[in-house]
């Protein structure tokens, strides 16, 4: 909304808000990357063998006994060849040979709560605001994983897999939306994809050493998802997005967080220009037929087609 732009640009668009705002979101980028990564690294496959096999170390993982007179009877018990010691899901339940198919059931409940959350998380968005939603889908995360600590069994396993990933993607885009949106034009690209680049790439890379330096599945999963508890602070610092505020015709809510942002960022703006700004925002809203929604995403054979390519690459 060009109206926005202008008015940010009279309370600070490239100042310490915007400083703050991108701090934040390295922060989030690192706890996101982290919690994506969770599915990976609790269900790593170190090397197995058959517990039973008297026989040295195979080369490689094998369900059945390398002993010949066990080559009809089924394992029960298997040895592990701990990676630095790390000691993951997979190989405290055995979850491996026959019982494979459970983990890759837990692993699918976590992306299908992705796509679901996107949808659900994103039309909530529009109708609650994108400060709230940022807070409750990274509470989501952290909820979710901490669950998983306790499921051991395949039900649990996968409802809580299905509620971690549930906040998937949300947790995200939700800052990323309101920094863009804080943001100079001119600086919006080269701000996002330095912190995205950075960030995003460290918190991929230390999360297996998370894992390593806690030793099991669990310690991982509780060191990476307790900082998600910071994230409502993010409250009393971030404001609200000011274009969806105008959309729900909130115009003194929205005025509210442009003076913040101002007073933040040590500018002085008249009374008259914020005035101004909400006659204008009206006028345009007048102009404009209807708001625009989830539907208008399927009006034409164009959108309708990257949107399905978008949706089924989620």
């Amino acid at each position: 909304m060009l109206e926005v732009d202008k008015m940010l640009a009279k309370c600070g668009d490239c100042s310490r808000l915007q400083l703050l705002m991108l701090l934040l979101f390295c922060i989030i980028n690192m706890l996101s990357s982290m919690h994506y990564y969770s599915q990976t690294i609790i269900s790593f496959v170190p090397k197995y063998w058959c517990a039973d096999d008297l026989t040295p170390t195979p080369a490689a993982s094998s369900c059945q006994p390398a002993d010949i007179s066990w080559a009809n009877r089924t394992c029960h018990n298997y040895n592990y060849e701990l990676y630095m010691g790390y000691k993951s899901f997979t190989s405290e339940l055995n979850w491996i040979c026959d019982k494979a198919w459970q983990l890759t059931l837990g692993q699918s409940m976590f992306f299908v709560g992705s796509v679901l959350g996107t949808l659900l998380l994103g039309y909530l968005a529009d109708i609650v605001g994108r400060l709230p939603i940022l807070i409750v889908a990274n509470l989501i995360a952290m909820l979710g994983n901490l669950l998983t600590i306790w499921g051991t069994n395949l039900t649990l396993f996968c409802v809580f897999r299905l509620i971690s990933g549930f906040a998937t993607d949300s947790n995200f885009l939700m800052m990323y939306i309101l920094v863009m949106e804080y943001m100079r034009p001119s600086l919006r690209t080269v701000g996002l994809s330095i912190c995205i680049g950075i960030f995003y790439c460290l918190g991929s890379m230390g999360a297996p050493w998370i894992a390593v330096l806690m030793g099991n599945w669990r310690g991982f999963l509780l060191a990476t998802s307790l900082p998600f508890a910071c994230v409502p602070l993010f409250y009393f610092v971030v404001p609200e997005s000011v274009q969806w505020l105008i959309s729900k015709q909130k115009y003194e809510q929205a005025v509210l967080c442009l003076k913040r942002v101002a007073q933040l960022n040590g500018r002085q703006v008249a009374e008259s220009d914020y005035e101004q700004f909400i006659e204008e925002c009206k006028f345009n809203q007048q102009r404009t037929k209807s708001a625009p929604n989830l539907i208008d995403l399927f009006k034409t054979p164009r959108l309708r087609r990257h949107t399905l390519i978008l949706f089924f690459k989620s």
